[in-house]
């Protein structure tokens, strides 16, 4: 059954523009570089996954007409993919719901600790729980999960300094941040279609924490993707620039791009 993935947001840690009206090497007439953290909608036209929750999401959310979302998922912890959670609650309130979210355990731990006030409010006689914590053990990477009829496969990613999750649904998957891949996350997205994947690094060697376009083309080899689309991207990497740079089947995010895959087919 075809579904979408809408990227609402392709930037890496600072966005582009970078605070101080910064657009580094974009072309800031060239709308495709103006670039909000990462966040991904997963929808079937009724439901809604998001992915991540960065400092823009209430903008990001209220430039589609998604209803409230179903699940939040989280890839990691760090503030570009978190900072916006506390935007939840309002969503929560308007629709006198608790929204499930999830995560690795060292994700969630570390989310529920810094915003407790939304899982475990301290007045319960004053504030309601908004949301609710969902952990992933180590054992449930490469294995398939459903939450609230989506259905995915959860992935490993080496951030090196954190692990963070990857999602395969069906034939699309979503891999933000990472340095790098073991086999097993690459055998895991082996014949999909579509790839949205972190090349925060491009052509920089010495970045420890996010992925080299190299790389991404090595491991492309064996996934077999027909189309990558580059996200994370910083103000280093302008559009157009990157898209003439790029071969044909690869090509850079941008915020707004809608993806239709098939979730059927892992």
């Amino acid at each position: 059954m075809n579904k979408k993935a809408v990227i609402l947001g392709c930037g890496n840690s600072a966005g582009v523009p970078a605070i101080g009206n910064d657009w580094g090497k974009c072309d800031p007439n060239e709308l495709r570089n103006r670039r909000t953290r990462c966040c991904v909608a997963i929808t079937d036209g009724g439901k809604n996954l998001i992915i991540d929750t960065g400092p823009e999401f209430k903008m990001q959310f209220n430039s589609t007409d998604l209803s409230c979302p179903d699940a939040v998922l989280y890839t990691h912890a760090h503030a570009d993919h978190i900072a916006g959670i506390d935007e939840l609650r309002w969503l929560a309130e308007l629709n006198k719901t608790v929204i499930p979210t999830y995560g690795s355990r060292e994700t969630m731990d570390e989310i529920v600790e810094r915003f407790n006030f939304l899982f475990k409010p301290s007045r319960p006689d004053l504030y309601v729980q908004y949301l609710q914590a969902h952990f992933w053990e180590e054992t449930d990477y490469y294995k398939q999960h459903e939450v609230a009829g989506f259905k995915f496969t959860l992935v490993p990613l080496d951030h090196e300094t954190v692990t963070a999750s990857g999602f395969r649904f069906g034939d699309f998957a979503y891999t933000t941040d990472m340095a790098r891949m073991l086999p097993e996350s690459v055998e895991a997205l082996k014949g999909i279609k579509t790839w949205v994947v972190d090349c925060a690094a491009y052509k920089s060697m010495n970045d420890r924490v996010h992925c080299t376009f190299e790389k991404i083309v090595e491991y492309n080899k064996v996934i077999g993707a027909e189309q990558v689309y580059l996200t994370a991207m910083g103000k280093g990497m302008d559009y157009q620039t990157i898209l003439n740079e790029t071969p044909d089947g690869y090509a850079p995010a941008y915020d707004g791009l809608e993806i239709i895959f098939d979730d059927t087919v892992f």
